[in-house]
This record gives structure tokens, sequence and C-alpha cells, in this order.
């Protein structure tokens, strides 16, 4: 993981692209398998 696209890497947050929730990104775990606890949509790295 991590390479040298913007939002790669352990850190920062995961975002809903409906809503505009935020949650922690959890390292190992990428943003788009997880689904918004408000909306339940995939959400994407910040």
């Amino acid at each position: 993981m991590g390479g040298n696209k913007p939002g790669s890497g352990p850190g920062g947050n995961c975002v809903c692209p409906k809503c505009g929730a935020t949650v922690a990104h959890t390292r190992g775990i990428p943003c788009m398998t997880r689904k918004c606890p408000k909306c339940g949509a995939r959400m994407t790295k910040q």
C-alpha cells in the first residue's frame, strides 16, 4: 500500500462523497470498503 498518489498511505480520514461524514482511516482497511455510518454510501480517502 502507500505509493505516491494523493490520499495514499496509512494516515488521514475516510470521507463520504454523499453526505460529507468523516471517520478516521484505519490502517489496512481501504476506505472504499467502508460504509458511511450516516447514509450507508461507500467512503473515499480524504
